[in-house]
């Protein structure tokens, strides 16, 4: 793995714990070059292309989010993303 890894900013820790479930990860290293979903339109129409016993039951993003309120939204799912901590 590249050296610099895990990328800034930190993911503070929270009380959810481990991810329970299926769990949907993007913009993981190496997505990008494999064009692999990295847009909420993108995401929400691979989720919506699955069985409904093989959706996830949670979306992991691996970068910052503009409005994580929206993807949830849109995706139906829980979603969980790096925040900038203030202080």
């Amino acid at each position: 793995m590249a050296s610099g890894w895990p990328p800034a900013p930190v993911w503070p820790l929270t009380p959810i714990g481990p991810f329970r479930g299926r769990t949907l990860h993007v913009g993981t290293p190496g997505d990008a070059e494999a064009k692999i979903p990295l847009t909420r339109q993108d995401v929400s129409a691979y989720v919506r292309t699955r069985p409904a016993n093989r959706r996830p039951h949670q979306v992991v993003v691996y970068r910052q989010i503009d409005d994580g309120p929206a993807w949830a939204d849109d995706l139906g799912l829980s979603v969980h993303a790096p925040v900038t901590l203030s202080g």
